[in-house]
């Protein structure tokens, strides 16, 4: 029986995540929508609200990334090293793996950090910045013998993200999803670009598995409401999580304040990619000081956990050039040619790639 909207409060109360008597009270309102998941919200005044996450399509990749989803939050909640985390997440209340159907709190007076990004004109504060480094701080730690020899973990592939194979031949499981893009004008600009192929060689070099990461890091996965006069965050979906390199997690802000930096400024034009970029490293000078805050946050909580070669800001810059190349290629989606975001997107990774030494010369 696939859930429904009619039929979604049986499918609760025999999952004992709904009682009866909020529903006879009226404590329960409904409302779904429809993407590549069916989603219903479920807004109650006296319990916590619901947020019931169904498949649409049952496909391999589908169910594999749900489940995912599912594993990390079972595990954010039910794992002691998690315990930190699973406050800075909506709640779990589970996950029917014949139905594909994910349960976790709905936060009805939230809206995602892209949102607020907007109303900020693309300005994080420091205050929000340090939240996001404590909550990555509080799951980027090395996994005892233990927690990686679990059935949870043993569920993650440990793969380097695709992204990293964008400029280099291969046949690996990688780089046939960049293949799968198919003609995208993001990928044939840099594959099309000898100097910017240059300026990405050894990025998955780095690569270290060594913590949980989220894997998908940008404003659409922050959830942030007003609470006690202060913002309050919330990290969501975690179906791209991986055991891998907590560093591409944090190139996810770096990537994150820089595109910010260059949507909502009026300032840059767009012109076509070519080698010589229309966005200079000297152009990116006013956003060096929100990433250095997040970086001296995040590092000093994280450094006792791991050896500076893993905490290590060169790959954190090195990867934020890899990140804004995935970022354009999601600001470019469906489109046949070069969007002007992805354009400066672009643009603004090939100059930080290639200026990687004097860029650190300018953070502490």
């Amino acid at each position: 029986m696939r859930i429904t909207q009619n039929n979604i409060h049986l499918f609760l109360l025999e999952k004992g995540i709904l009682d009866a008597k909020s529903m006879v009270d009226g404590d329960y309102s409904l409302t779904s929508s429809q993407t590549r998941n069916i989603i219903y919200k479920i807004t109650r005044q006296h319990h916590k609200s619901l947020f019931v996450k169904q498949l649409n399509s049952f496909d391999t990749n589908n169910t594999y990334v749900l489940q995912k989803d599912a594993t990390c939050l079972w595990l954010i909640k039910n794992d002691p090293s998690y315990a930190n985390l699973s406050q800075h997440v909506p709640e779990y209340f589970g996950f029917d793996p014949e139905k594909q159907v994910l349960i976790t709190e709905f936060i009805a007076d939230a809206a995602n950090m892209e949102d607020y990004s907007r109303a900020q004109q693309g300005v994080w504060k420091e205050a929000i910045l340090e939240k996001l480094s404590t909550i990555l701080a509080t799951y980027h730690f090395p996994m005892s013998r233990e927690l990686r020899n679990s059935r949870s973990v043993q569920f993650f592939p440990r793969q380097i993200p695709w992204i990293m194979y964008v400029g280099e031949p291969s046949t690996s499981h990688q780089n046939q999803q960049v293949a799968a893009l198919g003609q995208n004008p993001v990928v044939d600009a840099v594959k099309g670009n000898e100097e910017f192929i240059k300026v990405l060689k050894g990025a998955k070099d780095y690569w270290v598995r060594s913590s949980l990461i989220h894997g998908d890091i940008k404003g659409m996965n922050f959830l942030i409401r007003h609470q006690d006069k202060e913002e309050e965050l919330k990290i969501i979906d975690w179906e791209i999580a991986d055991i891998g390199d907590p560093i591409w997690d944090v190139a996810g802000i770096f990537a994150g304040i820089i595109t910010n930096h260059l949507i909502y400024s009026s300032k840059y034009a767009s012109a076509a990619f070519t080698p010589v970029p229309g966005i200079n490293i000297q152009d990116l000078e006013p956003i060096w000081k929100s990433i250095d805050f997040f970086w001296q946050g995040y590092a000093e909580k994280v450094a006792d956990q791991f050896d500076a070669e893993v905490i290590s800001l060169e790959k954190a810059l090195k990867y934020t050039g890899v990140r804004l190349i995935q970022t354009a290629i999601e600001y470019n989606m469906m489109m046949p040619t070069l969007q002007p975001n992805a354009i400066k997107i672009l643009q603004a990774s090939y100059a930080l790639l290639k200026n990687i030494p004097s860029t650190l010369s300018k953070l502490s």
